[in-house]
């Protein structure tokens, strides 16, 4: 029984491992262009359009040329063509993967939202700027006039550095000593993991259906063994039979609650024993049906009971960012998001 046992252990963790890790990447504006993008990627496209407006667009990469690609995001009539200029950021996915596990992929890197470096011009230098970042900058031009320019962060010198797009016809360069303040993405917030932590953490935050199916199998895995233990208590068929439902029924409330610390484990047994129920109530009817409904009636229940008693799970996260204060100096700034 053990080496079974361990051997459906094992293909549920082959099954977890490709489910939890994700492979998304984040590409700054400048950095997307047609040696970056892959074909069939599932996409999260930041944009400016002709009118200067901010915009984002989802879905798969159909076309790459030269300039610009296309998404599609629906029907075969649904593309939308987008120029290398006018990206701001590309999240993509790793193509190789199915496409509900490619938008899994970035729906959760999105997740994480970023921290916003707000500089003042004295602190703008060779050391605090980042190459190919994307920034706004608002500046005094030669004739002492404010003027605000948003692009990529292009070469940086000791005393100047450019900001456009990747027209060299279209960039602008600005003087260090000329610069009031510029605004700029950091880093990322680090999620703070309470109170559950570990894989029953990211299971919790997973998506339903990749949920549900672990949590499925978690309660099978457990709930045979425990089956197993209670058909050997019984001395008659009609125990046996009392011992393996009871042991089946609470091990598979337990191998479903474990794997979800948002859930209430009574509201899984209370399922897991419906579950049960039901399928001993076909026992008179049919036989063959019974014995597969005594099965999958239990965890049909359990997930049930224990997906409709989920507790919203924790979305706090940790920032630190960089702001100014009434002094014009830039302090870190600690924030609590809920």
């Amino acid at each position: 029984m053990k080496p079974i046992v361990f051997i459906i252990a094992a293909l549920l963790f082959n099954a977890i491992v490709p489910t939890l890790a994700h492979a998304a990447i984040l590409l700054h504006g400048s950095r997307v262009n047609a040696n970056t993008l892959v074909r069939d990627a599932y996409v999260h496209v930041t944009y400016g359009d002709r009118s200067g407006e901010q915009k984002v667009v989802k879905g798969w990469i159909d076309t790459i040329g030269d300039s610009t690609f296309t998404i599609r995001s629906g029907g075969t009539k649904n593309r939308t063509v987008i120029a290398y200029d006018s990206v701001i950021a590309v999240i993509m996915s790793d193509e190789s993967t199915v496409p509900v596990k490619q938008m899994n992929d970035v729906n959760r890197f999105l997740q994480q939202s970023p921290v916003v470096a707000y500089l003042q011009g004295s602190r703008v230098n060779a050391n605090t700027l980042v190459r190919d970042a994307y920034v706004q900058v608002t500046y005094s031009d030669r004739s002492g006039k404010q003027k605000v320019v948003k692009g990529w962060v292009g070469v940086i010198d000791d005393s100047t550095f450019t900001i456009g797009s990747r027209d060299i016809r279209n960039r602008t360069v600005i003087a260090y000593d000329n610069v009031i303040s510029l605004v700029t993405v950091i880093a990322k917030p680090t999620p703070i993991v309470t109170p559950a932590s570990g894989i029953t953490h990211l299971i919790g935050m997973m998506d339903p259906s990749g949920r549900i199916t672990i949590k499925a199998a978690g309660g099978f895995v457990v709930g045979i063994p425990l089956a197993r233990l209670g058909l050997d208590t019984g001395s008659s068929y009609s125990k046996k039979l009392i011992g393996f439902m009871a042991g089946y029924t609470l091990g598979v409330a337990v191998g479903v609650s474990m794997l979800d610390p948002y859930d209430q484990f009574t509201s899984s047994f209370v399922g897991s024993f419906i579950g049960a129920s039901a399928g001993m109530g076909l026992i008179p009817v049919d036989v063959g049906l019974a014995a597969m409904a005594v099965v999958i009636f239990p965890i049909t229940g359990a997930v049930i009971g224990s997906e409709l008693s989920r507790r919203p799970p924790e979305a706090s996260y940790f920032s630190v960012g960089l702001a100014p204060d009434r002094d014009g100096n830039l302090s870190a700034v600690a924030t609590l998001r809920f």
